[in-house]
């Protein structure tokens, strides 16, 4: 649980700000909707990334692999229409008694979702919405302490529940306001926080059994996929996002996001149980006329 929780203490800088913001006195009645957003994003994010394979170890594996997104994204108070993709690249390690170890990981994921409006209140600066995600996912590992065993491919695929709460932060007019003995005018401007959850319906998973090794090797025959299985159910997996987006007055955007997910392939011997943490920058281009 320790590898779930630890990074969520990089963001006291953050919930200062948005505290500050909801300080503001807000006209609710004159609150506008929330803007509609048609861009294309791309995204860098820096991770960490802790996993383990009882196939091959019990142990973690850990490290900071770099993260690269792109896609579109549209959202409206009424819809939000996203799809995603995302690349992940580093090492990861592990020191135990003296030893090291280290591997490489190449994760692919591709991630689609459409959530609609849920009418749960009637102010204005808070909009709710409900729907589905479909994601898969592919990793890529490497590790030559393993020996035979070194090469690891692993497919995951969620179809989850998706639920956002989203919450308007601008600033509706422009504010005197004073600094010490410096007195300024604050501008207006257009941000919001989303807070987005998401739980596993259909969890399924295309991996080895308990043991990497095929006679194939022996053989010389070309068979990685020999002692593959497809499970279409088993497992849990659960994901996160915090998104504070701030609009600027060219149309675009900036983003800056905490995105968490966690999944646990299956029960038995051969179970992978991999988490990652992110810290991500995205820049939205409008495409919207």
């Amino acid at each position: 649980m320790k590898h779930i929780f630890s990074t969520l203490l990089l963001f006291p800088l953050l919930l200062f700000k948005l505290s500050l913001s909801g300080q503001e006195q807000v006209d609710y009645k004159n609150a506008p909707a929330f803007d509609t957003l048609s861009c294309i994003t791309i995204a860098y994010g820096q991770t960490y990334t802790a996993l383990r394979d009882f196939a091959t170890s019990p142990l973690w594996f850990t490290g900071y692999p770099g993260s690269v997104s792109i896609g579109h994204v549209y959202e409206s108070a009424q819809r939000q229409s996203n799809i995603q993709f995302n690349f992940v690249f580093g090492n990861l390690s592990k020191l135990y008694n003296g030893s090291f170890s280290e591997g490489s990981l190449q994760r692919f994921m591709v991630d689609y979702r459409e959530l609609f409006q849920i009418n749960l209140g009637n102010n204005p600066r808070w909009n709710y919405q409900l729907g589905a995600s479909i994601n898969a996912t592919a990793n890529y590992r490497v590790n030559g302490a393993f020996q035979n065993n070194r090469e690891g491919f692993d497919m995951v695929g969620t179809l989850f529940l998706s639920g956002k709460i989203g919450w308007d932060l601008s600033r509706l007019q422009p504010k005197n306001k004073k600094l010490f003995w410096f007195e300024y005018t604050a501008r207006r401007r257009t941000q919001n926080l989303d807070v987005l959850g998401h739980i596993g319906l259909i969890n399924s998973s295309y991996r080895n059994g308990y043991a990497y090794t095929s006679p194939s090797a022996v053989l010389n025959e070309d068979e990685f996929f020999k002692n593959y299985e497809f499970r279409l159910l088993g497992g849990y997996r659960f994901s996160t996002a915090i998104n504070f987006t701030y609009q600027l007055h060219n149309k675009n955007a900036l983003r800056f996001s905490y995105l968490w997910d966690a999944y646990h392939s299956h029960n038995g011997n051969e179970a992978l149980e991999m988490t990652v943490h992110t810290l991500q920058l995205a820049l939205l281009f409008n495409v919207k006329k």
